[in-house]
């Protein structure tokens, strides 16, 4: 009997939580907060004006006032959490590329005489080579409230070269509202590679929101590719990207 009564309460609890649930969601409705709301504020000081004996030209004024007032209320109500809301408030600016060449030696004696005998500087050499290079992505806080950004999955790839992976997710950055930060993958040696235009593969996950409550998501996913000079002057690099179930091409090695 007891163990019957008590399944009883167990239901009759469950059944309360799910209209709580359903009253919450027909609460939080766009239909109820803009529309609803304002009528239902609207009648009641009528009918409370009327039931008062108040003269109905007061009546009238009074429920205006209370349906616009209402109506401005929930408005600024929800003006205020959108701002403080961080949801799309960080924004790509752009891909990064960031390089080490190997060093050009200072020239001989035998380069200065020639140079100073042509009237010029030494010649600078026409092919570099490559030490390392590093991908990554620039983000704005576009908000006005920092955020908290934090780099939480990582695999990037040039020319079929990865970089050691090192210690993921990384500590959390703040991001001050207005400002810039780059966001990298750790640095891929490149082996001494000629300088050249070079193919890339990005698939960088952060997280981001107010400090501590980093729920929102961006994912940059795609190819990359990098226009170099063999000189090692860098003229530029597209960002091609990749749907989640699209398949990135990746190197055999």
């Amino acid at each position: 009997m007891a163990k019957e009564k008590g399944k009883n309460v167990a239901l009759r609890a469950l059944e309360t939580v799910g209209h709580l649930h359903t009253l919450h969601v027909i609460v939080q409705a766009e239909f109820v907060r803009t529309l609803l709301l304002p009528t239902v504020i609207a009648l009641a000081t009528g009918a409370a004006g009327i039931a008062g004996h108040i003269p109905l030209m007061w009546v009238i004024m009074a429920t205006a006032v209370a349906a616009a007032a209402s109506a401005v209320g929930i408005l600024n109500a929800s003006t205020y959490l959108e701002r403080k809301n961080p949801a799309y408030k960080l924004q790509v600016l752009k891909h990064l590329f960031n390089f080490d060449l190997v060093p050009v030696g200072p020239p001989n004696r035998k380069h200065r005489r020639a140079a100073n005998a042509q009237g010029g500087a030494p010649a600078v050499p026409a092919h570099r080579h490559f030490v390392r290079g590093q991908l990554g992505f620039e983000v704005w806080n576009r908000g006005s409230f920092p955020i908290s950004v934090i780099l939480i999955s990582a695999e990037t790839e040039i020319e079929g070269e990865k970089p050691p992976r090192g210690k993921l997710p990384k500590e959390p950055t703040i991001v001050q509202p207005g400002t810039t930060i780059w966001i990298h993958d750790d640095p891929i040696d490149l082996k001494n590679m000629d300088c050249d235009n070079l193919d890339g593969i990005i698939d960088m996950t952060v997280k981001y929101g107010l400090p501590g409550k980093e729920s929102f998501e961006i994912r940059q996913k795609g190819t990359v590719e990098i226009f170099m000079e063999p000189y090692g002057f860098f003229k530029g690099m597209y960002f091609h990207p990749v749907a989640d179930n699209d398949a990135v091409p990746r190197s055999s090695n």
